[in-house]
């Protein structure tokens, strides 16, 4: 018994390129007269047929003229005929006449009949169900009486090829494919999906402080001095938390404002001259909401704060490169029970870690 295995490849995962994309690659390497090329990308090819798809015949017949074109240009003649042989049994119109005279007549030789009588191809340990043999891209069980030559055996499982094997089968001799498979075919588990972008809810804690300025009437109360000034500049402190889920966010935040350069002035009671309080600090909760694009969250926010004023404003704020924070500019309205209402704005450098 003769066993004759030209090259063997065997393969279970990974990327698997398809052959007839690397026997073109040799075809074209021929073409630009890059005979190196060639021989590596015909190698590659030769590999690829125990991993992948099964090869159809049709590509298999590509690969053997590339083989046997290569061998001429190397000057092996006596390795032309082989595989030219292989080819026109697979595809006797494959053949391109730009090869030349001399390769187009060996072509012609390959495809007359043979008298050369067929060898036996076997399979060594035999195997169980859910595998499939292909000789030349054929399903054939094993063993089989096949012509003598060149041949591709491919063992495969749900049309996945697991190991590949070019073998030469010599007139009235037995070949054997050895492999080292199991019995039946491995079970593969399944890879559990990731969970769907967007889906998880995030809650971080919050913390800004920075300038907010508005512009108002000056109030003068005459039991006391200084008055409250018409342009208040206030350094807010807020803390609070954000939620966040997919692009989507929603902030609540309590707040203390000092105000520089005087007290905020009030009324005490409803009376119109009722005694008036003032404080230095104002105080009070806002809520915002908005979404996010990219690095840049956008939204709107609305509160309460004592004495006497409602604010609303339009929130912008970008993430400051790898650090967690975050520089938000404010824009608005101071909505004051007693007066005109206050055009505002504020610049403030919040702590919001990314999560």
């Amino acid at each position: 018994m003769a066993t004759l295995l030209l090259t063997v490849s065997l393969a279970w995962a990974g990327d698997c390129r398809p052959v007839s994309e690397l026997t073109e690659g040799a075809r074209q390497a021929m073409l630009a007269a890059d005979l190196e090329a060639a021989h590596a990308q015909v190698g590659l090819a030769t590999e690829a047929l125990g991993c992948g798809e099964v090869v159809s015949r049709e590509t298999l017949a590509g690969l053997w003229i590339v083989e046997g074109v290569l061998a001429g240009f190397d000057g092996r003649d006596a390795d032309v005929l082989r595989p030219f042989r292989a080819a026109a049994g697979l595809a006797p119109e494959r053949w391109e006449d730009t090869w030349g005279d001399a390769l187009t007549s060996v072509w012609a030789q390959a495809r007359e009949a043979t008298t050369e009588p067929p060898g036996t191809l076997e399979l060594a340990p035999a195997l169980g169900a859910g595998w499939t043999v292909f000789v030349d891209g054929v399903a054939t069980p094993l063993p089989a009486t096949i012509p003598a030559g060149l041949h591709a055996v491919q063992i495969a499982d749900a049309g996945r090829v697991r190991h590949g094997v070019v073998v030469l089968v010599p007139a009235t001799e037995a070949v054997r494919v050895s492999h080292q498979l199991p019995p039946t075919p491995p079970k593969e588990v399944p890879v559990a999906s990731p969970p769907a972008a967007g889906a998880t809810v995030q809650v971080r804690p919050y913390g800004a402080a920075g300038v907010d300025g508005s512009f108002g009437e000056p109030v003068t109360a005459t039991s006391f001095d200084p008055r409250e000034p018409g342009t208040k500049v206030v350094v807010p402190i807020e803390l609070g938390g954000t939620l966040r889920t997919g692009p989507l966010w929603l902030r609540g935040t309590a707040a203390a404002a000092p105000l520089l350069g005087g007290p905020f002035v009030y009324r005490k009671g409803q009376d119109a001259d009722a005694e008036p309080g003032r404080s230095p600090v104002a105080v009070g909760a806002a809520f915002a909401l908005g979404g996010s694009v990219g690095r840049v969250d956008a939204g709107v926010s609305f509160g309460a704060q004592w004495p006497s004023r409602l604010p609303a404003r339009v929130v912008v704020s970008t993430q400051l490169g790898k650090l967690p924070l975050r520089l938000e500019a404010r824009g608005g309205l101071n909505v004051v029970t007693d007066r005109p209402a206050e055009p505002a704005f504020g610049l403030l450098l919040a702590f919001s870690p990314k999560g």
